[in-house]
């Protein structure tokens, strides 16, 4: 039998909660090169700003398939320069997650929450590399529930692939103590995913029945449903953030408690309700306008630098 392909595998797993730590470790495939250079972006698609994601790296170490220790060396702010000899290596690294925004890493007591940019290192040369990723439950929370949009490898559990790189990224994940609920249309499995509600009583029956003709409506404008099977709406409730951040197949949002509705309002929509449901529609409308349809320079984008 043929060997299986190379692959570019990442276990991510909350390693403290108290101190806000993500745990990743990298295994890179046998290469044809004396060194490597690994990198986090310096900024996400869909939002135009220098993040300097890699600031947030705590420690970085690497070793051979014999577990010994490999030559690392950190050229700037955000590259790193491995003395590979050709090697499969293990690259474990630790990154403190703080930003509690649609756009970064986030842990807390009930739910954690991340962007690829923000966790994985990109491999050069393997961006096309296909990938594999495990995602590990805080050891005293394995209850939790894990959403993504990401391919989740058949009869496996919170383990997925990614073709390559730029896939990766376009899929955050939300873990911790979810409220979900789905709506069917064309085809497509849409999710509400709520994080940090506690004890509010949030009607999410509601908020997907009164979302559903909005997705309609963009699918109608568009003449036909993006390419996609499953769409989640990643919402992380606050006590007054707000925001969202679209992505190929779903979208990371942010609002707070009083812009949800409960059971026991009235069935007239708020203007803080209203905002909610605008905030869902704006992001899944970027689900074909700038995630599909996009001038040349939005494609192939550089993440190290302004662009």
């Amino acid at each position: 039998m043929p060997n299986a392909s190379p692959t570019v595998h990442y276990d991510i797993h909350v390693k403290s909660i108290h101190q806000r730590l993500f745990a990743i470790s990298l295994s890179v495939p046998a290469h044809d090169s004396n060194t490597i250079n690994v990198r986090l972006p310096a900024w996400i698609p869909g939002s135009y700003m220098i993040r300097d994601f890699a600031k947030h790296i705590v420690s970085l170490s690497v070793r051979d398939s014999n577990a010994q220790g490999v030559n690392v060396t950190q050229v700037d702010k955000q590259n790193w320069q491995i003395d590979s000899q050709g090697r499969a290596l293990e690259i474990n690294y630790t990154i403190y997650a703080n930003d509690l925004s649609v756009r970064s890493a986030y842990i807390d007591e009930s739910f954690c929450f991340f962007n690829g940019t923000s966790v994985f290192l990109a491999v050069d040369g393997m961006e096309l590399t296909p990938v594999t990723v495990n995602v590990g439950l805080p050891s005293t929370q394995q209850h939790w529930l894990v959403k993504t949009s990401m391919s989740e490898i058949a009869g496996t559990q919170h383990q997925y692939s990614a073709n390559g790189y730029a896939d990766l990224i376009e899929h955050p994940v939300l873990m911790g103590e979810l409220l979900c609920q789905t709506f069917e249309m064309e085809k497509i499995t849409f999710e509400m995913v709520f994080a940090g509600l506690g004890s509010y009583p949030v009607d999410i029956n509601r908020v997907c029945q009164d979302l559903a003709p909005l997705c309609q409506h963009h699918i109608d404008f568009f003449g036909s449903a993006p390419d996609i099977d499953y769409y989640p709406f990643l919402t992380m409730v606050t006590q007054n953030g707000y925001g969202g951040l679209e992505h190929d197949s779903s979208t990371a949002l942010m609002c707070s408690k009083d812009m949800l509705p409960h059971h026991n309002t009235s069935t007239a929509i708020s203007d803080d309700y209203q905002d909610f449901l605008s905030l869902c529609s704006h992001e899944f409308f970027h689900t074909w306008l700038v995630k599909r349809i996009k001038p040349d320079v939005f494609y192939n984008l550089s993440l190290q630098q302004e662009v």
